[in-house]
């Protein structure tokens, strides 16, 4: 079993074993470099993506004039401004381990 590489339709083909241990090893070294600036750039545009993708913050969740609680000893007015902020924070994109510090100025 022989294999080949093949340099085009009238390029010379030349057994890997032919080769010589510089050039497989030239030919090894130069594809993990192009491979390691694959990864480097794949990086970059994830950073980049999930700058431009970021979750909520404090100031977004305040341009939906979230209202202060009151307050109040009524049982379902405080169950009504939970649902309302808990809706609020899901529209402002705010993670779930950042919400207790959003609303605390809230409260």
């Amino acid at each position: 079993m022989e294999i080949q590489g093949n340099y085009g339709e009238s390029g010379p083909s030349q057994s890997i074993f032919d080769m010589g241990n510089g050039d497989l090893m030239t030919n090894i070294q130069r594809t993990l470099e192009t491979q390691q600036k694959q990864v480097e750039f794949l990086h970059q545009c994830l950073l980049v993506i999930s700058q431009e993708y970021h979750s909520g913050t404090v100031s977004e969740f305040r341009k939906l004039q979230p209202t202060i609680f009151d307050g109040t000893e009524k049982p379902l007015d405080a169950e009504q401004w939970l649902i309302n902020t808990t809706d609020l924070l899901k529209a402002a994109q705010v993670p779930k381990e950042h919400q207790v510090e959003v609303v605390k100025i809230r409260l």
